[in-house]
């Protein structure tokens, strides 16, 4: 069976087209598209799939019920976001201070000195008053006051600025101000008594609950979960 090598577009008569062709006619009409001479479609269908191919995107109806549907689903992740959010704040807020402990402790050992971790607002001398979400600092004790004496050369290893995200950290009473570690990695008051107690933030997870760091007289601290008030 014989193919024609064009294959016409409306409004064009096809058949006579192919006709002409047959007869070896010229067939002069940019309408026309050279088929593949091994493409064994039929014109119409080849007109048709083109036809097809120039209709593409998307209806205005077809838009809005996307974007519709997009909404509904953000609403729905919203609250498992800010969850997410939430919890990724006070893990991060734990680990620095648990992180800013193992240091002192270390170093402390590491230097055979006293080394203090106190509260701090300018990130250069211990604070008084407020607590600890307020930011902190490690430093060399030499003079073993819970003081950083510039004068005297103690050194602040390292410095921690605020909590954001509106959270609190207060250490119970032993605690409260600074935790200092002796040469033998144990935490002492400037009297010479133990140091240990509780620090809670503020923030609460999704679970309804937040987290302690208890530690204990050895300067061992743990992650305790305690529901919220």
């Amino acid at each position: 069976m014989w193919t024609s090598p064009y294959v016409c577009l409306p409004p064009l008569n096809c058949s006579m087209i192919d006709k002409r062709a047959m007869k070896g006619a010229p067939v002069l009409d940019k309408r026309l598209t050279r088929l593949n001479p091994l493409d064994r479609s039929s014109p119409r269908q080849v007109a048709r799939a083109t036809k097809l191919g120039r209709w593409r995107g998307f209806t205005l109806v077809e838009l809005v019920v996307t974007l519709a549907i997009g909404a509904i689903l953000l609403g729905l992740a919203a609250p498992s976001f800010q969850a997410t959010i939430l919890n990724n704040r006070i893990a991060t807020h734990t680990n620095d201070f648990l992180s800013a402990l193992s240091l002192a402790r270390s170093e402390a050992l590491k230097r055979d000195k006293p080394v203090v971790l106190c509260k701090s607002s300018d990130l250069a001398s211990c604070a008084t008053t407020g607590h600890w979400e307020q930011g902190w600092i490690i430093f060399v004790d030499n003079d073993d006051d819970a003081v950083v004496d510039s004068s005297s050369g103690e050194l602040i290893i390292r410095s921690h600025g605020p909590l954001g995200g509106d959270d609190a950290l207060q250490g119970t009473s032993a605690i409260s101000a600074y935790i200092s570690f002796g040469t033998n990695g144990f935490p002492r008051t400037i009297v010479g008594d133990f140091q240990s107690g509780t620090l809670t933030f503020g923030l609460c997870g999704a679970d309804g609950e937040r987290n302690t760091i208890v530690m204990n007289k050895t300067g061992r601290a743990r992650v305790v979960k305690v529901g919220c008030p």
